[in-house]
């Protein structure tokens, strides 16, 4: 599902600021594997701070992905078969690059035009579980921009960009030693939905 987000102008950025405030303290108030309370949050909330973690995110994606498909050349050389995992991969290091590409012509397929960007990161010294409780209080936080008429958009790539990169950790204060679990983008949508995607029965074994 892909989101866009509308502008934020000068009228409505005084009921937009807080509402980021809100929801950091719905995933304040997540709980934590024995209340370690070890979650630390990023908030990138400028437009020239969001062009500069997009561009430089896609450019670490970009070359990763040329990197996978030399890997996957070679392997498919020796003859060996590909795993799902590899599939997977061949697919992502075609996106990344596309994705680039459409960046360079002014096309954002990373982050949407989004206004803001939340991003959790912890100590895993600090705690056993951090993507456990990093989960937690995303999804609560989400929950909260929902109330707020907010739309939020979790960015997988972004999590995989920041454990490939260290400029990217600095760029965004990050300690270099913490995990990045989760990262998800925040705006006022410029899209309705009428329903949800189709989902899957539930596989349940009843004991």
């Amino acid at each position: 599902m892909i989101n866009h987000y509308k502008e934020l102008f000068f009228g409505i950025i005084g009921e937009y600021t807080p509402k980021l405030s809100q929801i950091i303290e719905a995933g304040r108030f997540a709980p934590t594997g024995g209340n370690r309370q070890s979650l630390q949050w990023v908030v990138v909330n400028t437009t020239d701070m969001m062009d500069k973690v997009r561009n430089l995110t896609l450019d670490v994606l970009a070359e990763q992905g040329k990197v996978m498909e030399q890997s996957l050349k070679e392997k498919e050389q020796q003859g060996e078969p590909f795993t799902p995992t590899d599939l997977a991969m061949q697919r992502y290091a075609v996106s990344w690059q596309f994705m680039a590409q459409l960046n360079r012509e002014g096309t954002d397929r990373l982050l949407y035009h989004a206004p803001s960007l939340f991003l959790c990161h912890a100590d895993p010294a600090e705690s056993p579980n951090p993507e456990i409780d990093a989960g937690l209080a995303a999804m609560q936080m989400a929950l909260m921009a929902e109330s707020l008429n907010l739309g939020t958009c979790y960015i997988g790539f972004l999590v995989w960009a920041c454990t490939m990169s260290r400029e990217l950790k600095d760029m965004l204060k990050i300690p270099q030693a913490n995990n990045v679990p989760v990262t998800f983008i925040c705006g006022y949508p410029d899209v309705t939905y009428e329903r949800l995607v189709a989902r899957n029965p539930a596989r349940v074994t009843w004991l």
